[in-house]
């Protein structure tokens, strides 16, 4: 086997499990990689909304009503609303606050947005949204379950979708509600 890159090659000898290149002219030992995992395969986790596909409104605004919006809402002073009331497109105040003041970092794939290149590996997401790096600071001593980590996270991960579907917003039914309690 060969691995080469712009001006050095290496190439890795299965028999000897040794590495030797042209740049360093050496041989460093590998482990054996063919040693199985001592723990063996997990079963898959699913998480406490279940397998069901995911939904802004129902898995992360109640995680916002529990912690934040008793502070954050629309009768406060800044501009941070947190609550669930919906605008005249069905979209979350929480959702619109979180996405266009830039609390997460998403990529826009939006059609002709200029987004849809190939991104780096942590370049967007989870590790560059501002929201973690509030609450990791102490928030107000706002402490999140595992759960309701997991819910934040996965959700900003997922690249920070609304609806569980892919019905054109022009054609949803909008009803105007509010979430309040974590199933």
């Amino acid at each position: 086997m060969r691995f080469s890159g712009c001006a050095a090659w290496s190439s890795y000898n299965p028999v000897r499990k040794e590495v030797a290149s042209d740049v360093t002219n050496t041989v460093r030992w590998l482990p054996n990689l063919r040693k199985p995992l001592a723990s063996g395969p997990r079963e898959l986790d699913t998480p406490s909304w279940g397998g069901k596909p995911f939904s802004y409104q129902e898995i992360v605004q109640p995680v916002l009503e529990k912690h934040c919006v008793s502070c954050h809402n629309a009768k406060t002073r800044e501009t941070l609303n947190l609550s669930g009331q919906q605008d005249e497109h069905g979209i979350p105040a929480s959702y619109r606050t979180l996405v266009s003041q830039g609390w997460v970092h998403y990529c826009d794939c939006g059609w002709n947005s200029g987004g849809c290149e190939k991104l780096e590996p942590l370049t967007f997401g989870t590790v560059k949204s501002k929201v973690w790096d509030v609450l990791n600071a102490g928030h107000y001593e706002v402490k999140l379950t595992t759960d309701e980590v997991r819910r934040f996270k996965t959700w900003i991960d997922m690249n920070c979708p609304l609806w569980p579907d892919y019905v054109d917003r022009t054609l949803r039914k909008h009803l105007g509600t509010r979430v309040s309690s974590l199933e």
